[in-house]
């Protein structure tokens, strides 16, 4: 694979899906960490409230036996004190079993953070990696891309030779026309997007209750399956809203209708701006740019303003 790897794209693509698959794994098994450890406690509260229960009806057992004068009430001692030494066990147990969760649940967390941030990290790097190998591949040979009518000759490094119809501002490789995109609308590489400013780093940072990482996954394979290729046969809002209705009624975030509109309404969109550098500032989609790293994306669409 390493030898294979060096001229290989696709190589490259299989190990960030690996990576992908790796930590969705781990999340899952989190998850049911999560859910046995809320077992447990469960059963432990539920003993101790049993052991309550029967350390009082000894007591009244105890007590109604003292107000017999001429009454041996030592066995019901003995039962009240056995009693209340079970209560007591299962008190201690609980609170170990919180001092333990508390002791574990801080690395819990800093672990599944850091996962996060190095998948992601890696799959970024594995991106501009796959993007330069592409570039590599295809040699010196110059490459015609559209975007908005303008023409773009991009050279063997990657950097736009000559630009006609944008005056002197280069447009960076990193981006292509999408067949039907609305206008201005393109697909940008992720390697040339400048994400120092972005507070993305995990699922908690994700604060809206309808739309989650697992829904923004959802909506980008959605895209590439089957929103794209309708747009390059020239469907359109109406159409997605029509599959949905035909699939089950589908709706929300998890619709076509809804990844169109996320993706490509203004008000939704990820917003890119151009900088005369070639990168790119973001003015909106942190969130769905962290799923696109995640899921080992190379290339996102996105509206591109002039910054």
């Amino acid at each position: 694979m390493a030898d294979t790897a060096r001229n290989d794209p696709e190589v490259v693509a299989r190990l960030a899906q690996d990576l992908q698959r790796y930590l969705r794994e781990a999340d899952t098994a989190d998850a049911a960490v999560e859910s046995a450890v809320q077992r447990v406690e469960a059963r432990i509260i539920q003993e101790t409230s049993r052991r309550r229960g029967v350390m009082d009806a000894a007591r009244r057992a105890y007590e109604q036996c003292c107000g017999n004068p001429d009454a041996d009430c030592s066995p019901l001692q003995r039962a009240l004190d056995r009693a209340t030494d079970a209560w007591a066990a299962a008190l201690r147990a609980h609170r170990m079993f919180n001092e333990a969760g508390a002791e574990f649940e801080p690395g819990s967390v800093r672990f599944k953070r850091v996962r996060h941030e190095l998948v992601t990290e890696t799959n970024r790097l594995l991106g501009a990696i796959r993007r330069d190998l592409d570039q590599y591949n295809r040699g010196s040979a110059a490459i015609a891309r559209d975007l908005g009518g303008a023409a773009i000759a991009v050279a063997a490094d990657g950097r736009a030779a000559a630009v006609s119809g944008l005056g002197s501002t280069a447009v960076a490789s990193a981006v292509t026309a999408g067949p039907g995109f609305p206008p201005g609308y393109a697909m940008v590489n992720l390697s040339s997007v400048d994400l120092s400013d972005s507070t993305v780093t995990g699922p908690e940072s994700f604060t809206k209750p309808d739309v989650s990482p697992a829904d923004l996954e959802w909506a980008f394979n959605a895209f590439e399956e089957v929103v794209r290729p309708a747009l390059r046969r020239g469907k359109g809002l109406d159409y997605f809203r029509e599959r949905d209705q035909n699939e089950g009624g589908r709706f929300g975030a998890r619709s076509y209708a809804d990844t169109y509109v996320g993706f490509f309404d203004n008000n939704n969109a990820v917003v890119l701006e151009r900088r005369p550098d070639g990168t790119f500032g973001v003015a909106n989609g942190y969130h769905r740019i962290w799923v696109a790293q995640r899921m080992g994306l190379t290339d996102i669409p996105a509206l591109v303003i002039r910054g």
